[in-house]
């Protein structure tokens, strides 16, 4: 007689219009399943097109300015949301939707829940989503972490002693930046797995087989940013005339980043994929964006501040990518072009690691 499969319950930010943290989602699941779990996420509503951030004055006006460009770009906002909305509901496998209060009276049941990956340990979201993060809704079920991430190395004593409550209640842990593990290190004995973020868990071909080829002819530089950087302009100008080659810019904030090129914010997930996977070079503020850059052995820059750049210091660490790559207050292009020969192989042996992390559920 056949054993039935282990039930498992992912907790994520699936639902965010952010290629990165709803392509996470998908390929964490789909490696799940693969690896004979059962498995569905967690769901909960979309995000609205408008909203107001209340939290503090700054963001009150930047989110009031947000929604009068929302207001410009209605109808490319809406199919942003409409093509967002399509690929989750269409390509994974959900709970009913759910909200804080009520997971607190009837959560899904599961043998293991599972909370990964990006930013689901951050202490800057909502308190209330956060809790759900660190699943603290559930009793004595078991709980998971795979390559749980977030940007603060800089808590104060009441956070990091939240902290530390909350990863002491789950069975297992893995985290995605070593960093991130060498500072929860420093004020919790705990042990914990350092993994790759999900969307390395797919192979090049998996990608593809989901993305949607653009439409165009020329070759082109491909832009993929979520916020600017005071050398954005001066880095696509100089890479433009050096190639020669025309700029596309994706994004799914409403107003205008770059002022050179076509700028596209409501492309699919699919779409997304395939700009990235048929651009020429990728220049790039998302760590997703560079993620994808790597695990599709593009030649890329990318553009970071020095507000908690440490989850794109650990991605050029852990791959041994020339620091020329990764621009900060000046650059400089060398024609040093990034040699992957080595950076698959080390994709190949963390893909490997993070399977026998994930076939470990099953032994608790």
């Amino acid at each position: 007689m056949k054993s039935e499969k282990l039930k498992t319950v992912t907790v994520t930010f699936h639902r965010a219009r952010n290629y990165g943290a709803v392509l996470q989602a998908y390929a964490l699941q789909k490696i799940l399943l693969s690896l004979g779990y059962d498995n569905k996420i967690l769901d909960e509503s979309e995000e609205p097109l408008f909203k107001i951030n209340k939290e503090n004055i700054r963001l009150f006006f930047i989110s009031c300015l947000l929604n009068i460009y929302t207001l410009c770009n209605l109808k490319k906002m809406i199919r942003q949301k409409k093509v967002f909305k399509f690929f989750v509901e269409e390509n994974m496998q959900l709970t009913r939707k759910y909200d804080a209060n009520s997971l607190k009276e009837n959560y899904p049941t599961a043998d293991i829940y599972i909370t990964g990956s990006d930013q689901v340990f951050s202490y800057t979201i909502d308190p209330e989503k956060r809790d759900v993060r660190f699943l603290n809704f559930l009793k004595n079920e078991k709980k998971c972490s795979y390559a749980a991430s977030f940007g603060e190395y800089d808590l104060s004593s009441e956070n990091r002693k939240a902290f530390k409550e909350n990863l002491l209640s789950f069975d297992q842990l893995s985290l995605r930046e070593q960093k991130g593990y060498e500072y929860i290190k420093s004020f919790c004995d705990i042990k914990a797995e350092v993994n790759i973020d999900p969307i390395f868990l797919l192979t090049v071909e998996e990608w593809r087989k989901i993305s949607v080829t653009p439409k165009l002819k020329e070759k082109y530089i491909c832009c993929f940013l979520i916020n600017n950087h005071p050398l954005l302009e001066d880095v696509i100008s100089k890479l433009k005339a050096d190639t020669k080659l025309k700029v596309i810019c994706i994004q799914t904030r409403p107003m205008k980043i770059l002022k050179s090129g076509i700028t596209i914010i409501n492309a699919s997930p699919q779409e997304f994929l395939g700009y990235l996977l048929n651009a020429e070079y990728i220049i790039t503020t998302s760590f997703h964006g560079t993620a994808f850059s790597i695990l599709f052995n593009k030649q890329f820059y990318t553009l970071i501040k020095n507000f908690r750049p440490q989850r794109m210091e650990n991605l050029f660490s852990l791959f041994n990518i020339n620091s020329s790559h990764l621009i900060r207050d000046n650059f400089t292009f060398d024609n040093n072009l990034i040699d992957y020969a080595e950076i698959n192989k080390k994709i190949e042996n963390e893909r490997s690691k993070a399977f026998s992390y994930l076939k470990s559920f099953k032994n608790l």
